[in-house]
């Protein structure tokens, strides 16, 4: 009995191991604020200055990755996975392309309790603007593997 026991709890642990490694999220301490990110080519608006033409989505999404540290760890939505904390979403739009960060916290293999979520606007010529966020408040010391 305390064989089989140990197998399921080796068993258990081995299922959990795999389920929070195969979600991207950023260490805590590269988290994003909830004022918004930093950007070394940006000004206090969010905004980042070209990085080059973009012609899809998810070159739209890789330059609002690239344009600050803290989403290093952020992978497209996964929409058949269930705890998936850190995500972007990304679509075309008239004037370019719209890109959605969200970032979630508090018991993510369950689904995140609470999470904050980006928006930036980004062009044909790679500009970066941030034009909206909305969620519960970013906690201090920033998102964790949660």
């Amino acid at each position: 009995m305390t064989t089989l026991i140990r197998v399921s709890a080796t068993f258990l642990l081995a299922i959990l191991v795999v389920a929070c490694s195969s979600g991207a999220a950023p260490a805590a301490s590269r988290a994003p604020s909830a004022s918004g990110p930093s950007s070394t080519s940006g000004g206090p608006s969010g905004e980042a200055g070209p990085s080059g033409p973009i012609d899809t989505p998810d070159e739209a999404a890789a330059a609002v990755i690239a344009s600050d540290s803290r989403f290093r760890n952020v992978g497209e939505k996964d929409p058949d996975m269930i705890g998936q904390c850190c995500y972007y979403e990304a679509a075309t739009g008239q004037d370019g392309f719209r890109v959605r960060i969200t970032m979630g916290w508090g018991d993510c293999p369950a689904g995140c309790i609470e999470s904050h979520v980006w928006t930036y606007q980004v062009s044909r010529d790679g500009a970066i603007a941030l034009i909206g966020q909305s969620g519960d408040q970013v906690p201090p010391g920033g998102i964790g593997n949660s």
